[in-house]
Formats: C-alpha cells, structure tokens, sequence
C-alpha cells in the first residue's frame, strides 16, 4: 500500500476542519459583541403628546359696523384624545381711530404734514372661553379642525370731544360664545401653520342710572366672524 495515497485523505480532511473553524470565527466575535453591547433605544420611542399652544393674528369684522378690528389671541389645550382637544382661549379685538381737522404747515424739511386732533375713540374687546376641538387627521400633511368655545367677554369702549371737552368710558359684560374652522400645514413634527376663520356672537350689558336715579340696561351685539392665521406648537 502507497503510504502517501494513505495520507491524502487524513489531509484534506484536517483542512477542511481547519477552514470551518476559521470561517466561524467572525460570527463567533459578532455574537459576543452584540451580548457586550446593548441594541439602541430609539430617542422619540414612547413619547406622547400632550397638547398644544397656538398664537395667532388676525381682523374681526363685526356684524352692526363698518370697520374691522386687528384680532390677536392664543389657545392652550390639553390632549383628550388622540382627534380631540379641549383648553383655554384668550383673545384681543382691538380698534382706534382719530377724528382729524385741517392740515396744518408742512414740518421744515419734511413730506410729513400735522392735523389737529379733534377727537379719539377706541373699543377693546375681550373674549375668555373654554373650548373643544376636533381634528379628524391630526397628524397629516394637511389637517383639518374645528372648535367650539363658550365663556365670557367684556367690551371696553372709550371716547373722547376736543372740541367740546366730552369723554365717554363704557363696559359692557356678558356669557358669550365663538366656532372657527380651519387647515393646519404640517412644517414638523411639533410645528404646525394654521388659518382659519371664525364667529364670535354675544349680547353684553351693562346696567345705568339715570339723572333721577332710575335703573336701567344697556346692550350692545358683539356679533362678527374675521379670519386669522397662527402658529401651533405641540408638546
């Protein structure tokens, strides 16, 4: 018998053994290093929203004048569930206007011309509520929603004659309510751009005495829809 015949198969069988050690040792290291190392925990993994904060500007055009208002406000709101939120409003529906006479002498060297202020006036208004809000898709590109609120306001209106030394200063006071609808476009995960429109409706009071000591009441329709855009931010 050829000794080296013999030894060929004892051979090759040591270099297979050989190769099939060596090639597992690469994951033989990986398994030992993925029981060292711990997998990640992504970062946003079990958060929660808990509710947003909206600043907004706009007009509010009420139903019995001719002149619009600027409209600034803010919510606060609490998530209730995962389409419904429910929060605070705060809003400021704010007009001024100046009653002007004649021209007076250009200022020197200026395109600027003074007039005499011949009276003022200016009406504040002031809605407080509480609100529900409903958004189908809160979470889409595009989201829709519409609120509900209902709570108190106070119309403060002031006024004052020059010319006659008149002034006028009046609160009027009552339960009042407001809806709005609008689309929010989502810019990030937290970050949403709003617009929307809106009505406010309201009969404030306020009660006066006459010369004579009579009592009476006065009320005045707060009434109106406007439009306006804002910034939501979710936390």
């Amino acid at each position: 018998m050829n000794l080296r015949s013999a030894e060929a198969p004892a051979r090759r069988a040591l270099i297979a053994a050989l190769s099939a050690v060596l090639m597992s040792l690469p994951a033989a290291a990986g398994f030992a290093q993925s029981l060292d190392t711990p997998s990640p925990v992504p970062v946003e993994a079990g958060r929660k929203r808990l509710g947003d904060v909206t600043v907004h500007g706009g007009v509010y055009l009420p139903v019995n004048t001719s002149g619009a208002s600027a409209a600034l406000g803010m919510r606060v709101s609490g998530v209730v569930a995962p389409q419904l939120s429910a929060g605070l409003s705060l809003d400021w529906y704010f007009n001024a206007s100046n009653t002007l006479g004649n021209a007076g002498q250009p200022l020197p060297s200026s395109v600027y011309t003074p007039h005499q202020v011949l009276g003022n006036s200016m009406t504040q208004l002031l809605p407080v509520m509480a609100f529900l809000q409903l958004a189908p898709w809160p979470h889409a590109g595009l989201s829709p929603y519409a609120g509900v609120g209902a709570g108190y306001e106070w119309l403060r209106s002031s006024a004052n004659n020059y010319q006659t030394n008149y002034s006028f200063a009046a609160t009027f006071s009552n339960w009042a309510w407001s809806s709005w609808a609008g689309l929010g476009l989502r810019l990030s995960r937290e970050l949403r751009l709003d617009g929307e429109a809106y009505y406010n409706a309201g009969q404030l009071g306020r009660d006066i005495k006459d010369a004579n000591g009579v009592l009476s009441r006065e009320v005045v329709s707060v009434n109106g829809a406007g439009v306006r855009f804002g910034l939501n931010v979710g936390f």
